[in-house]
């Protein structure tokens, strides 16, 4: 699958002004598992910096994720998403600063509607994200966040997704981050 992706960020800042910009990326992805209960995917992606909120590095990362069905634990129509993802930052740096992390999540989802309808599987989420740095002066260092959100199809080609992602441990520089991400699938 080849894929890109918009998305608009808005950052309540706990310090300074608030911030929002958008960015983009695009990735491809190859399946290595598709059954009506899980699959099993890898991806490379390529992320631009949201140089609105101040990133001035682009993105490359791998990531090996999937998804699981939990009809089988009589929770029809939930799904358990996974990833886990190494990123490899790429600009202009200072001497300490962070060019490698790792970033996992894990997700709890509910479907709503069907694939075949105008919104197609408009689902609920929620997400709790990682991301472990792997260099630079906070090597090791690891931030916690949890995502509730919305997702749906649009004429099966148009993934719409929103979410309030809110930190759960500190030193976090805002105080949610609200998201808006479109991507297109062709």
């Amino acid at each position: 699958m080849l894929g890109l992706i918009g998305n608009y960020r808005w950052l309540d800042s706990r310090k300074g002004e608030d911030e929002g910009g958008p960015a983009a990326g695009a990735f491809v992805r190859l399946q290595w598992v598709d059954t009506a209960s899980s699959s099993l995917a890898t991806a490379v992606k390529v992320s631009l910096p949201n140089r609105d909120i101040g990133e001035k590095d682009s993105i490359t990362s791998f990531a090996i994720a999937g998804w699981q069905d939990l009809a089988s634990l009589g929770l029809k129509r939930v799904g358990l998403y996974y990833h886990l993802q190494e990123e490899t930052l790429a600009g202009p740096s200072k001497a300490g600063t962070r060019r490698n992390d790792l970033t996992y999540a894990i997700s709890l989802a509910r479907t709503w509607t069907s694939p075949d309808g105008f919104f197609g599987n408009a689902s609920t989420f929620v997400e709790f994200y990682g991301v472990t740095d792997l260099d630079g002066n906070g090597s090791g260092r690891t931030l916690l966040t949890v995502t509730p959100g919305i997702r749906a199809t649009i004429a099966r080609r148009h993934i719409l997704m929103a979410g309030v992602e809110f930190p759960l441990n500190d030193p976090m520089p805002f105080e949610r981050i609200i998201r808006a991400t479109y991507i297109y699938n062709f």
